[in-house]
């Protein structure tokens, strides 16, 4: 039964003026049910030894809202311990109304100076200070531009 409103509810939406739709759907409570995250299977993958030092990492949207939502850009700033490297996505991405996406990945080619701050955390046991992942994405929607932003804390890749 809660599928069918939904999709009655994703139908109405497509139909209303933006200004409505803005005022029924509050941009900030929509911001606050989309979630940001790495993706639960092996969401970091790091080569370190090879000619080019790379770090991919995979994210996950999860869409809690009735909008169709594009990812504009996805921007990432890494500490391993410290400020390591920023990055951004800046390929769209659609996110159906109440679905994950799991596919994005974010390839990070690194310096030498990076790559050495990176590898004591590729070995067991990994140092003290975790990895943090500080994410802002910004969509596109029906009613308008919305932020989210989150911070992720690992203890090991």
């Amino acid at each position: 039964m809660t599928e069918i409103a939904s999709i009655v509810l994703g139908k109405l939406i497509e139909f209303t003026p933006g200004f409505l739709t803005r005022i029924l759907l509050p941009p900030r409570k929509q911001a606050s049910r989309i979630i940001l995250d790495l993706r639960s299977d092996a969401p970091v993958n790091c080569i370190l030894d090879g000619r080019v030092p790379r770090l991919d990492l995979w994210f996950a949207i999860t869409n809690h809202t009735p909008l169709r939502i594009t990812l504009d850009r996805l921007i990432a700033e890494v500490w391993f311990g410290q400020p390591t490297f920023e990055r951004a996505l800046l390929i769209r991405h659609l996110v159906p109304p109440n679905s994950t996406v799991t596919d994005l990945l974010m390839r990070c080619e690194l310096s030498a100076g990076q790559a050495a701050q990176i590898a004591p955390y590729a070995q067991t046991p990994a140092p003290a200070p975790p990895i943090t992942f500080h994410l802002t994405a910004y969509f596109h929607t029906k009613i308008g531009l919305l932020e989210v932003e989150t911070r992720i804390e690992r203890r090991k890749l």
